[in-house]
């Protein structure tokens, strides 16, 4: 969205236009707003309708608005409208650039190793990470012999204050996230509100490693739970599903591998811009006959 403004650039007008939402980001503020309280939900509140009236605008003028999946393409449509179609097309991942670690593969050393990746001062990753070590972590921990590390740039106060409870690391920024997850044994994505798909996800997917998420984290990826990941629905099934593939070296090399190959098949950006590129020809294709 904060490209649509150099579409005022003289000769531009008749230009046709896609636009690449990404996420319907006024209903994220919206939902941000409604789980706070005081001066954040009042915050929030203006953030929600300041981006609803940047999304109105863009319907109202773009040939084509791409979104990351489906889902949100289908909540585009039923809050925002407007005439431009909005279509869900997934990000994708490189997968060159994440690829599996073979001595993964083999190891069988203790203690097992979680990772989760992402910025670390992004709300919801802030009061996931929470969620997860306040009344996930005790349960894994009683039970497994295992670490965590928190990977991602600008950790604020309350996530550099989790690195202080026992087997958790805060890492912070890091240059490359590739070695954390060849370390890793297992990635998890405990977001309890996620917009759009999340690449994390698909990173940790792309290098092989097996994946515990939560429903919101899961949203808009193609891929059956217990078989390409393990969907966790609250505290108990979270600390369940990676108690038990900490404990299985099988399972973790089983689902690591259905993981990759789906992402690969589904996932890669080959198979996403082609998408993007039928969405661009279409929108040339209306350009051309409201001209003739």
């Amino acid at each position: 969205s904060s490209m649509f403004q150099y579409r005022k650039l003289a000769g531009l007008e008749n230009v046709p236009t896609v636009v690449d939402l990404v996420d319907v980001d006024s209903q994220k503020w919206k939902q941000l707003s409604r789980d706070s309280t005081g001066l954040k939900r009042q915050i929030y509140r203006l953030e929600t309708n300041r981006t609803h009236r940047l999304e109105e605008k863009i319907a109202s003028i773009a040939d084509s608005i791409a979104l990351t999946s489906s889902q949100e393409a289908g909540l585009f449509s039923a809050s925002v409208g407007g005439s431009a179609p909005a279509i869900g097309i997934s990000n994708g991942v490189d997968t060159n650039y994440f690829r599996i670690n073979a001595s993964r593969q083999t190891r069988r050393d203790q203690p097992v190793q979680l990772v989760f990746t992402g910025v670390m001062d992004y709300p919801p990753n802030v009061e996931g990470m929470r969620w997860f070590c306040k009344d996930v972590w005790p349960l894994i921990s009683k039970r497994l012999d295992v670490n965590l590390k928190i990977v991602g740039r600008r950790p604020t106060q309350a996530v550099r204050e989790l690195g202080s409870l026992d087997g958790i690391e805060v890492v912070g920024e890091v240059p490359d996230v590739r070695p954390y997850l060849d370390a890793a044994d297992i990635a998890i994505s405990p977001l309890l509100l996620a917009r759009g798909i999340q690449n994390k996800v698909l990173e940790a997917m792309a290098s092989g490693l097996p994946a515990v998420v939560t429903p919101q984290s899961a949203e808009g990826i193609e891929a059956d739970s217990d078989v390409h990941f393990a969907i966790a629905s609250d505290a108990t099934e979270f600390a369940d599903a990676v108690v038990l593939l900490g404990r299985s070296l099988e399972m973790r090399q089983e689902m690591g591998v259905a993981a990759r190959q789906l992402v690969a098949q589904k996932y890669s950006w080959h198979a996403r811009l082609e998408k993007f590129l039928e969405i661009i020809e279409q929108a040339c294709s209306k350009q051309s006959q409201h001209q003739a």
